[in-house]
């Protein structure tokens, strides 16, 4: 019988594994979307970061525990 592991991945596909991991390999890397009014918005990966476990934080204090949902509808850029 072999060895064989039973998942592709060594770490879980998730949000938090990606953000944590833009913010330690490319926190100065700039991000830019255009707008709908045709503007540029620019940031950065540790602001991104920053402002999602602010998000987080602010469920958190609001009574949202793990495993619940949280749902938004917007436009794909910031």
């Amino acid at each position: 019988m072999s060895n064989i592991q039973t998942t592709m991945m060594h770490m879980p596909l998730s949000l938090t594994h990606l953000l944590d991991r833009a913010k330690t390999f490319g926190k100065n890397r700039e991000i830019v979307t255009r707008l709908p009014n045709k503007t540029l918005h620019k940031t950065d990966w540790a602001t991104v970061a920053a402002r999602a476990e602010n998000l987080a934080a602010s469920l958190v204090g609001l009574g949202i525990q793990v495993g619940e949902r949280v749902a938004t509808l917007s436009w794909n850029h910031a």
